[in-house]
């Protein structure tokens, strides 16, 4: 039996903008999908390129929307285990500092200097696994298989 999950997520209020005459406006709506873990890591990986901004709301609801994701149906990234179970406060201290010492220590940097294509080459290789298949399911989604299996019984 194959089971698709498809995260969806509509996020308000992530982008206001003041005006003293209208109050608060939402400039963008963003809207966030992942159809399946794949997309997910491939979301990732671009999320983790070393021209990526995160001074802005969206990248950084894509970091964590992500991350969460990934953790909550069982991956760890192989190099850095615990990222997806606590992300940082600030993803570009991973995406930015983290990264940038893991490939200073592994002794691929250039006197200190770690260049855009070797910090590409490292993303690309970071390895994704699946730990644990485990898929939490809400209590809404609970009461509803309890009130259909409930009523099966009734029936017979």
């Amino acid at each position: 039996m194959n089971i698709i999950i498809v995260f969806t997520i509509r996020l308000k209020n992530v982008n206001n903008v003041y005006n003293i005459f209208s109050g608060y406006t939402e400039v963008e709506d963003y809207e966030f999908e992942v159809y399946d873990a794949e997309e997910a890591i491939t979301k990732f990986r671009e999320l983790c390129q070393p021209d990526v901004d995160f001074s802005g709301s969206e990248n950084k609801c894509w970091f964590y929307l992500i991350s969460y994701y990934l953790y909550k149906v069982g991956y760890v990234i192989k190099e850095f285990p615990r990222l997806l179970a606590r992300p940082p406060v600030a993803p570009s201290d991973f995406t930015y500092g983290e990264i940038r010492n893991r490939i200073i220590a592994e002794g691929d940097d250039d006197n200190g200097t770690v260049r855009y294509a070797v910090r590409r080459t490292f993303v690309a290789r970071l390895t994704f696994e699946q730990k644990s298949t485990y898929v939490d399911i809400d209590d809404s989604i609970r009461s509803l298989l309890r009130y259909q299996t409930d009523k099966h019984h009734s029936i017979i």
